[in-house]
């Protein structure tokens, strides 16, 4: 029962850290992390590998403890531990894009087969998306392509701002894709990057291309990782014709339109833009309540329609904060030993932490990063070209675009008036040493660390 108790705990508590960390940052540490055991103050958090264990333990413990005290209402220490299956073997999971464990596709997406989709999360299909209005578009096409892949609206673009379910349509195109009987291929274009920089390495690009060109449908997450990496949008480019020309299908996720991707190989956006493009905005508030009650029944728990309206209309923006905020609730209760009424979702949501995002602002993201150097805001304004500067400069202006999506002529109006081709080079020389340089990875994480734990004080 206390097990039992801890997963629940730790299912909510992830929801509200998915919001609190970078997207790669989550896949990369929390993911595949485990609430094992509650004891009195001490909650034990099972991670798949040592590395993990260190990395959770010296960079994101107090976060995690101020979260899960949040949810019990009583001051938790955390503890790691490497989980161990039930063979008693440690659990690593693969390197790149996660491998998950399917469930059988929806029945009226493949009757009676039963297809395994190793980089395919069985959540995610047609049955279980909410379809309303700010999505409706989006949801006509995937579903049109993953019947017809390669013979309508290819390729499809499919563009978002964070956690509106971009990922939740390209997987059910893969799984419906699938059941027909299709190869299929999902990848992030950071592991596409990843296998082009390892074909280089080892000279073994004849297998790169035998991956990524003898698929009937190829899936890309997170576009916009490609942007100002020129070897990288060189070789998409490539793959994108070679597949085009042979009429299979591409589809791609991405958290802006085409057009407005940062340091874009304009072949590429015209080639984007020669499909569909279609934008899923943020749920109304009708849409919200759906989606609530659709959660709600996954994890086959009672919300009472006044708790679920009350959700709804306290969170605004993503579904993955819609999830968040129930996950919440129900464990709030759980962890009170109470029914889920009105007044119980009223105080867990009260007690919610603050929405980071919404006060972050580009004096934080300036003087953090800053600070980080030992270097005052004035010298990232400056014209002073010290190596330890100009690295601090970079970096700002890359945090400054990647988190407030600013423009490059913004950007560089809140540096010393920079011109936005200078802010451009300098988003691409970070954006390009991000796949190989351990320490500049670290130094981001850090940086955003201390950026979000800043905002959340405000």
């Amino acid at each position: 029962m206390e097990n039992r108790r801890a997963d629940e705990v730790w299912k909510a508590a992830l929801g509200e850290l998915e919001l609190q960390v970078t997207k790669p940052y989550y896949e990369t540490y929390l993911r595949d992390t485990t609430g094992l055991k509650l004891d009195g103050k001490q909650f034990t958090i099972g991670v798949p590998n040592a590395f993990g264990v260190e990395w959770l333990r010296l960079r994101m413990r107090s976060r995690i403890e101020e979260v899960l005290s949040g949810l019990i209402r009583s001051a938790i220490t955390a503890h790691f531990t490497v989980r161990q299956d039930d063979q008693g073997t440690t659990l690593v999971p693969s390197r790149g894009v996660p491998e998950y464990d399917v469930a059988e596709p929806d029945p009226d997406e493949s009757p009676g087969q039963d297809i395994q989709a190793p980089c395919l999360n069985g959540k995610y299909t047609f049955g279980n998306l909410v379809v309303g209005q700010f999505n409706q578009m989006a949801h006509a096409a995937a579903r049109s392509v993953a019947e017809n892949p390669g013979q309508r609206y290819n390729p499809l673009f499919l563009y978002s701002g964070f956690g509106l379910g971009k990922t939740h349509l390209l997987q059910a195109i893969g799984h419906m894709a699938l059941a027909a009987r299709c190869e299929v291929l999902y990848v992030s274009a950071e592991q596409f990057t990843n296998d082009l920089v390892e074909a280089g390495r080892d000279r073994s690009y004849q297998q790169f291309r035998e991956k990524y060109r003898s698929v009937d449908l190829l899936l890309v997450d997170d576009i916009q990782f490609i942007s100002g990496k020129q070897q990288t949008q060189e070789g998409f480019y490539h793959t994108f014709n070679y597949l085009h020309n042979a009429n299979k299908q591409i589809v791609m996720a991405g958290d802006c339109h085409p057009s407005q991707l940062p340091v874009m190989d304009p072949r590429l956006v015209s080639r984007f833009e020669g499909g569909l493009m279609a934008d899923i905005s943020p749920p109304c508030l009708e849409n919200r309540v759906e989606i609530l009650r659709a959660k709600a029944a996954q994890q086959e728990a009672h919300v009472p329609e006044d708790v679920l309206e009350l959700i709804a209309r306290q969170t605004s923006g993503s579904i993955r904060k819609l999830e968040g905020a129930i996950n919440r609730v129900i464990v709030f209760a759980i962890a009170a030993g109470v029914d889920l009424t009105l007044a119980i979702a009223a105080e867990a949501l009260a007690t919610a932490p603050s929405d980071t995002n919404r006060n972050l602002t580009s004096d934080t993201i300036i003087e953090r990063t800053a600070t980080y150097f030992d270097l005052s805001s004035v010298d990232l304004k400056g014209k002073g070209r010290q190596k330890k500067l100009v690295m601090a400069r970079d970096i700002t202006i890359f945090l400054l675009r990647e988190e407030l999506r600013l423009s490059p002529m913004r950007i560089g109006a809140l540096l010393g008036d920079r011109t936005p081709t200078g802010v451009a080079i300098s988003c691409r020389k970070v954006a390009g040493r991000l796949t190989t340089n351990e320490v500049l990875r670290s130094d981001l994480s850090l940086i955003r660390d201390s950026i979000y734990s800043r905002a959340s004080a405000i």
